[in-house]
C-alpha cells in the first residue's frame, strides 16, 4: 500500500481534481490511498468543491481547524498513513501515469532501499511543459549514503525536485517527518533520510510540477528566508553527520552551500528561464 500525502488551503480545495485524475491513472499498479490535510477549517463542506472525497473510498480527508503550516499538515496526514510507503503530492501538482509503480517498484524488491526518486517536468499556466534542470549527476539505479548531501555541497543544489519521491514510512517517521520552521522541508527531510539510506534513482518523469504565480516558493518572505533555511539544511547535515560518527575536523570545513544569482542561474536551461519570465512572473 502506498499512502498520497496531499496537504491544502482551505481556499485550494478545488485544485484537488487534478491530481485525483493523476492517481486514478495509477490504477492498474500498486493499491494506494489518499490523505488530505486542510491547513486550517474550510469554509464549506470538501465535497462541495470537491466531489470525490465521498465518491472514491481511498480519499480520507482531515482538517488541522488551525493554520498549522505545510509542515505540521503533512506530519498530521503522516500520522494517518497505513500504507509502507509514503508519495508527498502538493495539490497544485500530479503524478505522470504509472509514478506510483515506478517509484515503489525498488522498495518492493530491494529492502536495502529507503527512498527512491524520479524526474519532474514543469508545466506552465498555458501547458507547456518542460524539464528545468541543466544537469543530471546521478546515475540510474543505487545511490549511496551521503550521495545526495555531496551533490547539494559541490552543486549547490540537489537537481532534482525532491517532490518527485518516495519514502519508507518507518524512515520517515524515524526521521522526524517534515520540519517546521523551514519552507524546504521537502529538500530537508530527503537529504537527512539519506544520511544513513541507501536511495535509488529511478530515470524517468514521474513528478508533474505546476508553475504559478501563487506558489510560496514566489513570495518575499519565502526569498527573505532562503538562506535561513538553507543554513538549517546544513546544521542538521552536520548533526546527523556527526551522530554518525565522521571525522569532527572535517565537519567544521563545511560551509552552507548558498549560491549566487548567477550560479542560480546555471541551474535551468534557457528555455525554461524565459517561460518563467513571460507566463508567471511577468507583471
Amino acid at each position: 500500500m502506498i499512502s498520497v500525502i496531499t496537504p491544502v488551503l482551505p481556499a485550494h480545495v478545488d485544485m484537488l481534481a487534478q491530481a485525483h485524475e493523476s492517481l486514478l491513472r495509477q490504477d492498474g499498479g500498486p493499491d494506494w490511498e489518499w490523505l488530505i490535510q486542510i491547513d486550517g477549517t474550510p469554509e464549506r463542506p470538501v465535497e462541495v468543491d470537491f466531489p470525490a472525497a465521498v465518491d472514491d473510498g481511498r480519499i480520507r480527508v482531515a482538517a488541522n481547524g488551525d493554520r498549522l503550516g505545510v509542515s505540521a499538515a503533512r506530519n498530521r496526514a503522516l500520522l494517518r498513513a497505513t500504507g509502507r510507503w509514503v508519495a508527498p503530492l502538493d495539490a497544485d501538482d500530479e503524478f505522470f501515469p504509472d509514478a506510483l509503480a515506478l517509484l515503489s517498484e525498488p522498495l518492493r524488491t530491494r529492502p536495502e532501499v529507503r527512498f527512491v526518486f524520479g524526474e519532474s517536468v514543469d508545466v506552465f499556466p498555458d501547458g507547456k511543459r518542460l524539464a528545468r534542470f541543466t544537469r543530471q549527476p546521478y546515475q540510474p539505479g543505487p545511490v549511496p549514503p551521503g550521495r545526495l548531501e555531496e551533490i547539494w555541497r559541490h552543486h549547490k543544489n540537489l537537481l532534482f525536485h525532491p517532490g518527485a519521491v518516495m519514502f519508507d514510512r518507518t524512515w520517515l517517521l524515524a526521521a522526524g517527518g517534515w520540519p517546521a520552521g523551514t519552507q524546504m522541508e521537502d529538500q530537508d527531510v530527503l537529504l537527512a533520510i539519506s544520511t544513513f539510506a541507501p536511495g535509488w534513482y529511478v530515470p524517468h518523469p514521474v513528478h508533474l510540477y505546476r508553475q504559478h504565480r501563487d506558489q510560496t516558493v514566489r513570495t518575499a518572505r519565502f526569498e527573505a528566508n532562503r538562506e535561513s533555511y538553507r543554513r538549517w539544511t546544513h546544521a542538521r547535515l552536520v548533526a546527523l553527520r556527526t551522530l554518525r560518527g565522521d571525522d569532527p575536523d572535517e565537519l567544521r570545513k563545511l560551509e552552507t552551500p548558498l549560491p549566487t544569482p548567477e550560479e542560480i542561474s546555471t541551474f535551468t536551461t534557457p528555455e525554461w528561464q524565459a517561460e518563467i519570465a513571460r507566463q508567471v512572473t511577468a507583471g
